[in-house]
């Protein structure tokens, strides 16, 4: 019985005392291991309890989550969630009652559905007043989380000396005892634009387009009502994907659906050719001068008081050239 009573005190104790150093903890440097879903939490998490009062709010998927938050302007948040749906961006400014001085929204993916149960999760009454006061339970905070950024660095340290002792790399892996070469880095661009190609080649149906206006329908009225700007944004694709159909539908749908209200669509200009990874995500190099440009647009619009990188006039975001 002592040893349970001793193993709890101590179980306390080192919550209190991690719980009492986090505020210490940068948190650029919290949750840094965390992937897919659990960095899409720590975003809108952040964003509640941490940012609400943002002047820029960017919502969007995982092509513009790759834009580098240190070269957007001053004091904007990016809440586009990886492999989601820019709508659970804009919900969670809704709900939350936030009134941004500017919401800019990615449009290529649109039709894609909001993620409910994060965003229900994220307002569930008394959890999400617990979690406000006690910065413990959000999901980068968290010890296990602390526990998976160790982890992940431990692993990532062994691949690296098995990449140098020569374990990792040279020959492809196979059962049947064969050796094979290993695909070369324009085989998997290939492979993986082909199924970007398949995927924009998609045309949403009608029903999904309406779904979508819809929601933009409510939640973009709610914004303009309090005062909020709002204007869209395409992020630049592989030249072969721009007139796809599935681009194609939400530009066309969100032009004729909003234009009589005067919201900005901010499309890919001829700046100069931009790389992808994969057809349709920035390359870092790429993606840097996006941002960049969003800034530049953004201080043009009157919108951030506050000094940002590359201050200037408004240009266009730049194309791609693959």
């Amino acid at each position: 019985m002592r040893l349970i009573w001793t193993s709890l005190v101590t179980t306390a104790a080192l919550l209190v005392g991690y719980a009492i150093a986090l505020p210490w903890v940068p948190a650029a440097g919290r949750g840094a291991a965390e992937t897919g879903h659990a960095t899409n939490v720590t975003r809108l998490q952040r964003y509640i309890y941490e940012r609400l009062d943002a002047p820029v709010v960017i919502v969007g998927t995982s092509l513009a989550a790759r834009l580098p938050p240190e070269l957007l302007p001053a004091d904007a948040v990016n809440l586009s969630q990886s492999g989601g749906s820019a709508l659970t961006g804009l919900r969670v400014i809704v709900r939350s009652g936030a009134a941004p001085k500017l919401v800019l929204i990615e449009s290529n993916l649109l039709t894609h559905p909001f993620d409910r149960s994060s965003v229900d999760a994220l307002f569930t009454p008394v959890v999400s007043q617990v979690r406000g006061w006690a910065p413990i339970l959000r999901e980068d905070n968290r010890p296990i989380s602390a526990a998976v950024i160790l982890t992940a660095i431990s692993v990532e340290y062994g691949l690296g000396r098995l990449r140098y002792e020569g374990w990792l790399g040279g020959s492809g892996w196979s059962t049947s005892g064969e050796v094979r070469p290993a695909s070369s880095p324009e085989d998997v661009f290939g492979a993986i634009f082909a199924q970007i190609e398949e995927t924009y080649g998609q045309r949403p149906s009608d029903r999904e387009l309406r779904e979508m206006t819809g929601q933009l329908d409510e939640m973009v009225g709610t914004l303009l009502r309090r005062g909020c700007r709002v204007a869209f944004f395409e992020m630049p694709v592989h030249p072969s994907l721009i007139s796809s159909p599935l681009l194609r539908a939400n530009r066309e749908t969100i032009l004729a659906h909003f234009s009589d209200r005067g919201l900005p669509y901010l499309t890919p200009g001829s700046a100069g050719g931009l790389q992808t990874t994969d057809g349709a995500h920035l390359d870092s190099q790429a993606a840097a001068m996006v941002a960049r440009a969003l800034a530049r647009v953004v201080g043009a619009m009157g919108i951030v008081t506050q000094p940002f990188p590359g201050g200037g006039a408004g240009v266009p975001i730049p194309e791609t050239a693959g």
